[in-house]
């Protein structure tokens, strides 16, 4: 098999994948727990058409777990597909972190929610803890600042590396 071809392969099944960091610190690589990861599917239509579920289904309720995952795995997709690598961060009790950015030498943590509603504890006992420079919210709402958090609308999550 043609080297590119090969090396194309190995870069398109590692893509989806999304590695814990324990201690969101600079280089992120160094701090990631290889056993412990999320897989996110390249293609957000395949992974509706495998969950056998109707638009009607995911859209319809209020504070769907699936609706949120199919919200999370666009986000996933938007990043890869600006080359950076997924990291998410998680404390020892329930609070989770869906994307770490590394951005000139601060890490900058990425929510997603699925609606308007972006109420996050998870986000702000990230905060609370490391401090970061800024954080964003990728969401249901349109563009804003506000408390240190820049709101970024979902349909513009491919544009997070300019906004960074």
């Amino acid at each position: 098999m043609n080297r590119k071809v090969i090396k194309d392969l190995e870069k398109w099944k590692d893509q989806g994948k999304c590695t814990l960091v324990e201690e969101p610190r600079i280089p992120l690589k160094v701090y990631e727990n290889e056993g412990h990861f999320k897989i996110y599917l390249n293609d957000v239509g395949l992974l509706s058409e495998l969950s056998n579920m109707s638009a009607y289904d995911i859209y319809s309720q209020d504070g769907n777990i699936f609706k949120g995952m199919l919200t999370e795995n666009y986000v996933a997709q938007a990043l890869v597909s600006k080359d950076y690598n997924l990291n998410y961060w998680r404390s020892s009790n329930t609070s989770e972190i869906d994307f770490l950015m590394s951005v000139k030498g601060d890490i900058i943590p990425i929510e997603v929610k699925s609606a308007t509603n972006t109420k996050s504890k998870s986000l702000n006992v990230y905060i609370d803890k490391y401090n970061p420079r800024y954080s964003i919210r990728i969401s249901g709402k349109n563009f804003g600042f506000v408390n240190n958090i820049k709101s970024v609308p979902l349909y513009a999550a491919h544009l997070v590396k300019e906004i960074l």
